[in-house]
């Protein structure tokens, strides 16, 4: 869902900058946020995030997704 959020010219600038620190998009480190933010009040843990984006052999095989793609090269979304 998209959505408008208006923000300090700042703190976007900020945020931008935090966002390239961790390798990171703008939505994602926004939805990460959200989800501390929400599990932090609730208290709960959030399902962690995980793309379903598929990367394939030549032949169109699937051969993992790009989280696990992330996982195993040891890049931290920390």
């Amino acid at each position: 869902m998209k959505t408008t959020i208006d923000l300090p010219s700042h703190l976007l600038s900020e945020v931008k900058i935090a966002a390239r620190q961790r390798g990171w998009t703008v939505r994602v480190l926004f939805e990460e946020s959200l989800r501390a933010f929400l599990q932090a009040k609730t208290g709960t843990s959030p399902e962690p995030f995980r793309l379903e984006h598929r990367i394939v052999d030549g032949q169109g095989a699937p051969t993992m997704t790009l989280s696990e793609m992330l996982e195993t090269s040891g890049i931290n979304r920390q």
